[in-house]
């Protein structure tokens, strides 16, 4: 069936959308054990349990989430990217203070690199990194060790983007938006060049339709 999914687009987006619904269900029920709900749940646990299925059942049975696992757009890894991000979120803060934890900052910056050719929605997850951080262990960005984890993690990512423009060049596909078989294209794709350029950080007047 996967060999089937690999060769069949709608069947690929369908094993995605079953994988993120997966995801969720995972970081739900992590979320729940680190907020304490595990401790006050009945002897066997089954309260953070049946509450991740249930909220992962939420997603699983969207409108959205069927509309687009019948068809394969960068939507759906879009999605599944911006999971991976949170759960990662999640194990850090688990984390934060071991001598270990800039691992899970390595891993985090890996994830916003590779994601930047997927689809840049997630980007403005970046704030969020941050903040979160500061909340749970401002000293964090005060180490060395953090911030090289970080860098060199979302350098790494941003360094198989390197692929992108020789794949763009010999592989027809719908999901090459704007075509980037140039650095010149594949830029002007990042910076929303189509839509204003600047990365859209120009407010007012807005370079976009909201």
């Amino acid at each position: 069936f996967i060999w089937g999914a690999w060769k069949d687009a709608e069947r690929l987006a369908g094993v995605i959308a079953a994988f993120t619904v997966g995801l969720v269900f995972v970081a739900a029920r992590r979320l729940l054990y680190m907020t304490g709900s595990a401790a006050t749940s009945d002897a066997g646990g089954r309260g953070p349990v049946i509450g991740a299925a249930l909220g992962a059942l939420v997603l699983a049975f969207a409108a959205t989430q069927w509309e687009h696992a019948i068809k394969f757009t960068q939507r759906k890894m879009m999605e599944v990217f911006a999971f991976l991000i949170f759960y990662v979120m999640l194990r850090w803060w688990e984390a934060a203070e071991h001598p270990d934890a800039w691992r899970w900052l390595l891993v985090m910056g890996l994830l916003f690199g590779l994601d930047l050719s997927v689809h840049r929605t997630n980007a403005l997850l970046l704030p969020s990194a941050l903040a979160w951080i500061l909340i749970r262990n401002p000293s964090t960005l005060a180490r060395g060790r953090s911030w090289v984890a970080g860098t060199l993690g979302l350098v790494a990512g941003l360094a198989v983007h390197l692929l992108v423009i020789p794949m763009a060049r010999y592989a027809s596909s719908s999901l090459n938006m704007y075509e980037p078989t140039t650095w010149r294209a594949f830029w002007d794709y990042l910076s929303l060049e189509s839509r204003g350029g600047g990365f859209l950080v120009k407010l007012w007047p807005r370079n976009a339709d909201l």
